[in-house]
């Protein structure tokens, strides 16, 4: 037994009973047959190749019968690949345990066509055959792992550039703005603009649930709210007074949005103090708005339904529409 590029290698035990009698035409069909190139060599003068047989039509039209007969099989590969060639025929001579080596043969195209061989001694006269296995497809395989790799690392790398811009709109938007995990109901995000608005309450707002920063009446509201949310996926200006005397009544409006396998509530508080139509025209003009408006990123929001609510000028341009209007409360965008 040897080992040959990491596998063991084991002879017939019993090939003179069995194979004795093989003919040359059958054994040069059993050599083509097990092999993408098989080289006939004189390894006493000079390693000539005196015949040569493919087993791949794709690999006869790279190396050419003619470019390798009657030339030194050293010439036939790149340069450092020739001290593997001398390799392979000394062991050949010498009789020892066929190993295999890994060559490149040059072709007309410039590129270089990587063969594993190993050689066989054949008679007394130093008349050597060399089996050689293409490692085209392996080498092609390689290089669409590598391409998809790259491509999977290009991806990620735009996804999270994105995450960091909307997480930055997030932190910086003037409106205040609160992330709840849909199942347990509790805080997972509040930006800067939501803890200020809830005052003593939002210092200690994330990991707990939203309704502990709301008086109990409001808490019930709050509740509605969610209800309304996950039958249709949006609701607006529900009342809402925070718990601490000092902060200011509000009111709230969520959507859902789903990340992963798990679904958000996107919540949105207003002082309690601003009339509908001037709590929308804030929403409009809020700087997270303005900012997802002029993101190069297409940005829709939908509600469970996937009826459209909000889409920036990326997003219409991506489905070839003039104004919002055209895509606001459709599905089928």
């Amino acid at each position: 037994m040897t080992k040959a590029t990491g596998l063991r290698v084991k002879r017939f035990s019993v090939a003179k009973k069995f194979l004795g009698d093989l003919d040359t035409s059958t054994a040069s069909s059993l050599i083509t047959a097990a092999c993408d190139i098989a080289l006939v060599i004189n390894a006493t003068n000079e390693g000539i190749i005196h015949d040569v047989s493919f087993g791949s039509d794709e690999l006869e039209r790279e190396l050419s019968t003619q470019n390798l007969i009657g030339r030194p099989w050293i010439e036939t590969v790149t340069p450092e690949s020739r001290p593997k060639i001398q390799a392979l025929l000394k062991d050949a001579l010498n009789m020892s345990e066929p190993r295999w080596r890994q060559v490149s043969h040059p072709t007309s195209s410039g590129e270089s066509v990587p063969v594993q061989y190993s050689v066989l001694q054949i008679g007394m006269r130093g008349r050597v055959v060399a089996m050689g296995r293409s490692l085209r497809p392996l080498a092609q395989m390689q290089q669409q792992l590598l391409e998809a790799q790259r491509s999977m690392e290009r991806e990620y790398s735009r996804l999270r550039q994105a995450e960091t811009r909307h997480r930055l709109l997030f932190q910086v938007a003037a409106e205040a703005v609160i992330i709840v995990d849909a199942g347990s109901r509790k805080v997972v995000e509040a930006n800067p603009a939501a803890i200020q608005l809830l005052g003593e309450a939002g210092k200690r707002l994330v990991g707990r649930a939203l309704g502990d920063a709301f008086a109990v009446p409001s808490r019930r509201a709050l509740d509605s709210l969610f209800g309304k949310v996950q039958a249709a996926g949006h609701a607006e200006d529900y009342p809402l007074r925070p718990l601490f005397d000092g902060a200011r009544a509000m009111r709230v409006s969520a959507s859902l949005f789903h990340e992963g396998r798990s679904d958000f509530y996107l919540v949105r508080l207003l002082p309690g103090d601003m009339d509908p139509d001037s709590a929308a025209q804030q929403r409009r003009k809020s700087r997270v708005f303005e900012v997802v408006e002029s993101s190069p990123d297409a940005f829709v929001v939908t509600d469970i339904k996937g009826e459209v609510q909000f889409a920036n000028r990326a997003f219409l341009e991506l489905v070839q529409l003039g104004t919002e209007e055209q895509v606001r409360g459709d599905g089928r965008a």
